[in-house]
């Protein structure tokens, strides 16, 4: 998942993304957010000694990758219209493909 250096640029990132997203909700308490957002803040982004933690890696790596053609893009984003389109199980094929190679990376990584 992409670092967010302050509450204003998560803030910004939020309102593109989640605004819509199907997925993004409340969770009973009156507090809106999803599994990813939820994720960012609970596994947080480093160690005690300033690394980023190996989960934290595989979060961002996969669900919102920091650099290419769809950098800071959610990839659980789905909205209403997606669903309508049909773009929706396109959407979820290439997401289940990705993760699975990220799956692979990960176990090859801590086999080696």
């Amino acid at each position: 998942m992409a670092y967010f250096p302050n509450g204003t640029s998560f803030a910004i990132w939020q309102d593109e993304n989640c605004s819509d997203c199907l997925n993004y909700r409340d969770n009973g308490t009156g507090s809106f957010g999803c599994a990813i957002t939820d994720a960012h803040f609970l596994i947080g982004t480093h160690d005690k000694l300033c690394r980023r933690k190996p989960a934290f890696n595989v979060l961002n790596e996969f669900f919102i990758p920091d650099d290419g053609p769809n950098a800071f893009e959610c990839k659980m984003r789905l909205t209403r219209q997606m669903l309508e389109d049909g773009a929706a199980s396109e959407k979820q094929q290439r997401d289940r493909e990705r993760y699975e190679a990220a799956m692979r990376d990960m176990h090859e990584s801590q086999a080696a």
